[in-house]
């Protein structure tokens, strides 16, 4: 009789032990993933950022290869570099048209991937995109001889919107970007006459 109780108390201890292990392994898994998630927000702006400024350097190379600003605002009711309409992602009366290379036709810098190598050299992936919205300086638009959709002061203000991870909230940051004028033609004064007496004509 008493070596029954003996093997039911073991068996009791044993299963005592078995649920205070499980328990135990429960709260350091929940601890674990508590501490992920807090520190997946910190990462995402900082990451969001670093795509932000790939984006701007982007965007500083289409400029500088750029003559005509103007062709890169659009219109109204057309994107830029010549397209016959609105694509996705343009807002001409918000926060602008989506910004694209004249160099190469159909590529817009929407929702353009950033890859990421991975530590440890893992495989790279893309978990970072950015896009580049351009409209025309406030100052500029307000007036009616250029319009938010000419420019001639070449100074844009470039809207660039950086999303680090799915479902995260877009990192935006607004920069004014401008470019000394280009310059006037050269014109040069020539002799008609045959002395100093001959006219003066304009040649180019």
């Amino acid at each position: 009789m008493s070596q029954v109780r003996d093997q039911g108390s073991v068996l009791l201890l044993a299963l005592l032990l078995t649920l205070l292990i499980v328990a135990i392994g429960v709260a350091v898994l929940w601890l674990s993933r508590a501490d992920f998630q807090r520190s997946v927000p910190r990462e995402s702006p900082r990451a969001a950022l670093f795509a932000v400024e790939a984006g701007i350097e982007r965007a500083r190379t289409v400029l500088a290869a750029s003559d005509e600003w103007s062709v890169l605002l659009g219109g109204p009711r057309q994107g830029g570099c010549g397209a016959r309409s609105l694509r996705e992602g343009d807002d001409p009366a918000g926060r602008g048209n989506v910004l694209c290379d004249p160099r190469r036709p159909g590529v817009r810098l929407w929702r353009v991937p950033v890859i990421e190598q991975q530590r440890g050299g893992g495989k790279a992936r893309a978990r970072l995109s950015y896009t580049v919205h351009v409209r025309n300086d406030p100052l500029e638009a307000s007036l009616e001889r250029a319009g938010p959709f000419r420019d001639g002061d070449r100074r844009l203000v470039l809207l660039i919107e950086a999303i680090a991870d799915r479902g995260a909230r877009p990192t935006a940051v607004e920069v004014v970007v401008s470019a000394p004028p280009l310059p006037a033609p050269f014109r040069s004064y020539r002799q008609q006459g045959l002395n100093a007496a001959g006219n003066n004509a304009w040649r180019r």
